[in-house]
């Protein structure tokens, strides 16, 4: 349900977005705004685009990034996860395909695509991930889903348009329109002012875009790699599981690796949400002072009015981030406290902290570094048996006790003898 409606509000953001083209021409609404002052710096202000980064745009897409970087650090849970990326994925979706369709028709100055350009790699980065971290053994099977290489198709896309933009959009393709030349040029900050037109700069970063980018290609290659894969056994079966959906059959596979590659420990987990945090915060700052020290202004921009343009995309982020806060129970501390005043004596149910389906951490040793790394990143490859079995330290081998419950108990490990041809004796 939540992908349909994902689906639903990424298509009339399309048709939205897709309308002015095929009616009435922007190209003069463009040309208006051109007005390259001369004189000193902060004469040279830019009327911004308010439908594209205004103030109630800007804040429901730091809410919904808020909202990712909540539940991938304290809910742990994966549908509360899925939910906030697809919030996240509807508003990259509707930025990817504003900045297209408008760089397409030469519409959008060099500014308006920076800041949505920033917006959309924050987006990436600040996320950390197209699937949320999956910490729980019993958390794999809401893998792979379409949202999830919805979601891959979309960055491999920004990245693109990065590289694009950096390599020959921002100096060839892109209308010379409020480029302050004659104020210092437009800028970009990153801890200090830069000059986007400088060459050392526009390399810098197409080189971090083209990094961005294979990185995302290398993810969308395995992934293309294991639907043929998939499709393959179900043509050598006969095409007798072809009800089954490609997900889910990736889920199985998936499930069949053990250890799970995903589990993370508590302290790596919460490094990563420590310097995902900090990273959040500096692409806003980046996003807010690249708009001051370019004096973009406009009603829009620096106000917040009570538009459709403004208020949807506010509600909807907002919504959210105060959903996920409830969730974690920072919104619901008031009501907990007035609950234990009032009903002293009831005491809250409290869950065991290890369900039936999670299993413990396996031996750190039983697989190589490199193995952890690229199977964590690209899971995809779960799919082939000789990767599941590669990377195994020998003469390691895993052994499972099964309780008289049928739930699993503590992993044993026995090594092998060399050359006594005996089997291992267990205790």
């Amino acid at each position: 349900m939540a992908v349909v409606g994902m689906f639903v509000l990424c298509l009339s953001t399309l048709f939205l977005l897709l309308a002015p083209s095929s009616g009435v021409s922007i190209q003069s609404d463009i040309i208006s705004k051109c007005d390259d002052a001369k004189g000193p710096d902060e004469q040279c202000s830019i009327v911004g685009d308010g439908d594209f980064y205004g103030l109630g745009v800007r804040i429901g897409i730091y809410a919904s990034w808020f909202a990712s970087w909540v539940s991938n650090s304290f809910l742990l849970d994966a549908r509360e996860i899925c939910q906030s990326l697809d919030t996240n994925a509807s508003f990259l979706f509707a930025i990817a395909v504003a900045v297209a369709t408008y760089s397409m028709s030469g519409n959008i100055r060099i500014i308006d695509a920076l800041i949505l350009l920033l917006l959309s790699f924050g987006y990436l980065l600040s996320v950390m991930t197209i699937w949320g971290y999956r910490t729980k053994p019993a958390n794999r099977h809401h893998f792979g889903g379409w949202g999830t290489h919805f979601r891959l198709v979309l960055v491999n896309a920004i990245s693109a348009y990065g590289i694009w933009f950096w390599g020959v959009g921002m100096t060839y393709k892109l209308p010379k329109c409020n480029t302050r030349e004659q104020c210092g040029g437009l800028k970009l900050w990153i801890l200090v002012q830069v000059p986007i037109a400088g060459a050392g700069i526009r390399n810098l970063f197409l080189a971090f875009s083209c990094i961005c980018g294979a990185y995302y290609f290398a993810m969308f290659l395995a992934a293309v790699l294991a639907f043929v894969k998939l499709l393959r056994e179900t043509s050598d079966n006969n095409w007798r599981d072809c009800r089954k959906s490609f997900s889910r059959r990736l889920r199985e596979q998936i499930a069949k690796v053990d250890p799970w590659p995903l589990n993370l420990p508590e302290r790596t987990r919460s490094t990563i949400a420590f310097w995902t945090f900090v990273w959040l915060v500096f692409a806003i700052a980046s996003i807010e002072m690249t708009l001051q020290i370019n004096h973009v202004t406009g009603p829009s921009v620096q106000t917040f009015i009570a538009n459709a343009g403004q208020f949807i995309p506010l509600v909807v982020g907002g919504c959210t981030l105060l959903r996920v806060l409830w969730k974690v129970g920072l919104l619901g501390l008031p009501f907990k406290l007035l609950m234990t005043f009032l009903f002293p004596d009831v005491k809250p149910e409290c869950p065991s902290t290890t369900s039936r389906n999670e299993t413990m951490y396996s031996a750190p040793h039983e697989r190589t570094w490199w193995w952890w790394t690229i199977t964590t990143w690209l899971p995809w490859l779960c799919v082939f048996r000789c990767w599941r079995h590669a990377g195994r330290r020998s003469p390691m081998r895993r052994k499972l006790r099964d309780s008289s419950s049928g739930s699993y108990g503590f992993s044993s490990y026995t090594t092998e003898t060399n050359g006594s041809g005996s089997s291992p004796s267990s205790n």
